[in-house]
């Protein structure tokens, strides 16, 4: 009774000698048993907060646009550069990325789940211009879309425009801080925790295995990059928010057996959790989600706020957390000038096919629904649905504008040429075709051309890959074409004998051994280059069936999967008319 009488009187006694100091007072914080120093951020520490405030305005951060710079404004500064959580983060720890990389478009990162609420003032006002989310508002409940994923049935199914879809969210462990504040222990305790919800899987289509990063093999992490399974050390966005201390340790990678459920644990957040496949089945990806979800809730539950939904360590993730995505190529749509304005007004995001602050490989965009907070899980679903179903639209009007512009052909003889070359300041071994686009650009060569033409109506393949594919076709024609010269001479001489002896030379020697290639080709997939018609597909028809009319009918009999693919395609809509209607000679 003593001791416990004694400490109850020493506390009242500071209290009154604390109350007597007036306004020093506010240095300290009492509870009934002991007196604590409040936190104070360092002089190096504040400097450094102030220092960056004068490079984003300064002239090194002119040309930043980030939101950090909008709103970290001096009165913000002031506020808050004296304060920290009780985990210890600063503001600076808030902005620190943000500083060192003024291309960011947005800036800043949550040391822990304190910062949202201690450096608000901050924090609000870019939450509130990235999602127009304001202070007052509150995210919906909980809504994965369970019993819904039927109003999503595949959006392209053809498969002209979309690669693939995927939809992931992202989960915090409750009891736990973000990156930046973790320790070693923190990242292994984890690790150790969600292992074991992944053992619990019962569902077949969930069921797989884990692969820690630390102490990886070789053959194992090959796989994973053949699979683009594989995250590597964060980019410079997050290693300048230290995002990735102690790496590998209790990072690490799981997948089902089908490959189409992934889990990235600890690296920008506690867990990305992933659901994809090739195609547009928008539903059956959101159903798989789904599932994976719960099941890992029963085993360890997750940290959300009443205000802000599930937590995460970038503001641009909260609320839902759901990014709803395909990779998919609008090649028309992709060529306007206002394409990002109109994804924008759609609420959708674009970035590259490898992730935020990539380009597009080929032509192929990763678009999303860029609103996370504010709006459901299923909701965030149905934003991606329903704007890129209105861009597929788009491009199909975009198409049918742009194959419909009208354009000058001018024939010329060969001394028209040349005087018109010299007066162009063409070189003197300049040859026809040239192809001169709004007094803008001029492309020289049927190649050249043909390959800008290919590149604009999205006939020149998905990726590089695609694209070094369709020139190894376009090259093998082409020497096709000239090995045909003798063939050509023959027939301008009108030495019919030597035109058919020439040809049957050719057949044996150049044709039949490249068709024999392409009929195996084509036992094997449906296309000469990926998964859709290509520049490859009708210079290769074109050739054939040229040659068919001009001088054997019946050669492609020896080649029964080459004649079908001719057939197939001359039975468009679009291209019998130009069949129907071109001449039957080269001349």
């Amino acid at each position: 009774m003593a001791s416990q009488f004694l400490r109850s009187t020493n506390s009242r006694y500071v209290a009154g000698v604390l109350a007597a100091l007036g306004a020093g007072s506010a240095l300290y914080t009492l509870t009934p048993q002991t007196v604590q120093a409040k936190s104070e951020v360092d002089a190096a520490t504040i400097k450094k907060i102030e220092e960056a405030y004068a490079k984003l305005n300064g002239p090194e951060g002119a040309k930043c646009k980030s939101l950090l710079k909008k709103h970290l404004t001096k009165d913000v500064v002031d506020k808050l550069k004296a304060k920290k959580t009780k985990l210890g983060a600063t503001l600076y720890d808030c902005i620190r990325s943000g500083v060192y990389n003024l291309d960011a478009g947005v800036g800043v990162y949550a040391p822990d789940a304190e910062a949202y609420t201690l450096f608000a003032p901050l924090f609000d006002k870019i939450i509130e211009e990235y999602h127009g989310f304001t202070p007052k508002q509150k995210q919906p409940p909980v809504d994965l879309g369970e019993g819904k994923t039927k109003e999503f049935p595949p959006l392209d199914p053809k498969g002209k425009y979309i690669k693939s879809t995927r939809i992931r969210c992202g989960r915090s462990l409750k009891g736990y801080p973000f990156n930046p504040c973790l320790t070693q222990d923190n990242y292994l305790e984890m690790e150790g925790k969600v292992k074991k919800a992944f053992a619990e899987y019962s569902d077949k289509e969930l069921k797989g295995k884990y692969y820690p990063l630390d102490g990886m093999s070789k053959d194992t992490q090959k796989q994973l990059i053949a699979d683009h399974f594989l995250f590597k050390e964060g980019d410079r966005h997050l290693q300048y928010a230290n995002a990735c201390n102690f790496w590998p340790k209790g990072r690490g990678i799981f997948h089902n057996n089908d490959k189409t459920f992934l889990i990235w644990v600890n690296e920008e957040d506690h867990m990305r959790i992933i659901s994809m496949q090739e195609g547009s089945d928008v539903g059956k990806v959101l159903d798989r989600l789904i599932k994976g979800v719960r099941g890992i809730e029963k085993q360890v539950p997750f940290s959300r706020d009443d205000r802000l939904g599930w937590l995460t360590f970038c503001p641009t993730n909260l609320g839902s957390t759901v990014r709803a995505s395909v990779h998919i190529a609008l090649p028309k749509l992709a060529a306007r000038k206002d394409f990002i304005e109109i994804c924008e007004k759609l609420n959708l995001q674009v970035r590259g096919i490898h992730g935020e602050h990539s380009e597009s490989v080929g032509g192929v965009y990763d678009i999303s629904n860029k609103a996370r907070l504010g709006l459901s899980e299923y909701q965030a679903v149905k934003q991606m649905y329903d704007g890129v179903k209105k861009l597929i639209e788009l491009e199909e009007k975009e198409k049918l504008i742009f194959t419909h512009r009208k354009f000058t052909d001018t024939r010329l003889t060969l001394a028209q040429w040349k005087a018109k070359r010299k007066i162009a300041g063409f070189n003197d071994d300049t040859k026809l075709p040239v192809m001169k686009i709004n007094d803008t650009r001029t492309i020289i060569g049927v190649i050249d051309i043909c390959r800008h033409i290919a590149l604009q109506y999205g006939l020149y393949g998905s990726s590089s890959g695609d694209q070094e594919a369709i020139d190894e076709v376009i090259q093998k024609l082409e020497e096709l074409n000239t090995a045909m010269n003798p063939i050509l001479r023959a027939t301008l001489t009108k030495n019919y004998d030597a035109r058919k002896e020439c040809w049957n030379v050719f057949k044996e020697e150049s044709l039949f051994p490249l068709l024999r290639k392409y009929e195996e080709l084509l036992g094997e997939q449906r296309f000469m280059v990926g998964t859709q018609y290509s520049w490859a597909d009708i210079a290769l028809i074109e050739f054939l069936t040229r040659c068919q009319q001009c001088y054997d009918s019946f050669y492609l009999a020896h080649f029964e999967r080459l004649r079908t693919f001719c057939q197939v395609f001359e039975s468009l809509p679009h291209i019998r008319p130009y069949i129907q209607g071109r001449s039957d000679s080269f001349f």
